[in-house]
């Protein structure tokens, strides 16, 4: 049951704390299908491969860039307090 609730626990906050990458995604899956309709099917697979690892370095990224800034002010109250 630990492993259930542990995966359900992975997947909210996959969905649900990085709320703008799941809207996203569900953005660029209608813009590739809208978009299918009037290109080669290679090209529409490019874009929704493209689009999707893009969104996820992005999320990447922007999860970095939080710890860091996370880590840094922990840092800074931890010698400033000494």
């Amino acid at each position: 049951m630990t492993r259930i609730a542990s995966a359900f626990h992975t997947l909210r906050g996959l969905f649900f704390d990085e709320g703008w990458l799941a809207l996203t995604l569900v953005v660029l899956l209608a813009y590739t299908g809208i978009v299918a309709k009037h290109v080669a099917p290679w090209a529409a697979i490019a874009i929704l491969v493209g689009g999707t690892l893009a969104l996820l370095f992005g999320s990447v990224m922007r999860a970095a860039t939080s710890s860091d800034a996370r880590s840094a002010d922990c840092s800074c109250n931890a010698t400033s307090d000494a």
